[in-house]
């Protein structure tokens, strides 16, 4: 075999997944009693904290050091802007094809005119909703939002820390 390169695996190396006895799934390999985790949405709800729960539990273990809030992103935010790809297409004499319709983007304009994209793609076009694809197209941007916000506020911190200029 070449240096460099990588033998291929035949079909007994590389494992089975399907059904277990109990509820989730079982690698079938050479190493027995793997188990790969069940996926359990009510675990997943526990965890995943949108940002005002995530405040609020800042704001309930008396943590009152400068930070950036849901708020403060809010405010940031002075402009909104939806279409779906295929309307921009068209918008622009371009030609587009069905998948571009189930492409949603979000501008969000703050407040020093910097621009942020979000974005939202729907799979199936069976599955499409203009208005969920906006509500998740501008998460995405919002998303984006928090470390910038967060540089600008460190940048702010540092600066009234260093000395002034002699």
């Amino acid at each position: 075999m070449p240096s460099g390169t990588c033998p291929k695996p035949d079909a007994g190396d590389l494992g089975q997944v399907g059904p277990s006895s109990s509820s989730g799934l079982q690698f079938v390999s050479q190493l027995p009693g793997l188990r790969l985790r069940p996926f359990f949405p009510s675990l997943q709800r526990r965890f995943i904290m949108n940002d005002d729960q995530i405040e609020q539990e800042i704001q309930a273990k008396g943590l009152t050091a400068p930070r950036i809030t849901p708020l403060d992103i809010e405010v940031a935010i002075v402009g909104e802007t939806y279409f779906t790809a295929d309307e921009a297409a068209k918008a622009t004499d371009q030609q587009c094809s069905a998948a571009l319709c189930l492409l949603t983007l979000c501008i969000l304009t703050l407040r020093n005119g910097f621009t942020i994209v979000g974005k939202s793609a729907c799979v199936s076009p069976e599955n499409f909703n203009a208005e969920l694809g906006r509500k998740i197209a501008r998460e995405d941007a919002v998303n984006q939002i928090w470390p910038l916000e967060g540089y600008r506020l460190r940048s702010e911190l540092a600066a009234r820390r260093l000395p002034a200029p002699v």
